[in-house]
């Protein structure tokens, strides 16, 4: 996930994907984007299906104030 908003916190990321499957690990580095200093975040599932199902149904997906 790209772009997350100051207020998302490694919780609330989990909540969000976990719709999609149960995620095993959910990590927002501290380190930002050298370009746009954006935050990014990362979604782990045990799963391949779940993955795949995430990567189709939650692109584009917004989280935070639209």
């Amino acid at each position: 996930m790209d772009n997350l908003p100051e207020s998302m916190d490694p919780k609330g990321l989990y909540t969000l994907f976990s719709k999609f499957g149960v995620a095993k690990d959910v990590i927002i580095p501290f380190k930002r984007r050298k370009a746009t200093r954006s935050r990014i975040g990362f979604v782990r599932y045990d799963c391949p299906v779940a993955t795949k199902v995430a990567n189709l149904k939650a692109n584009e997906i917004w989280c935070g104030e639209p």
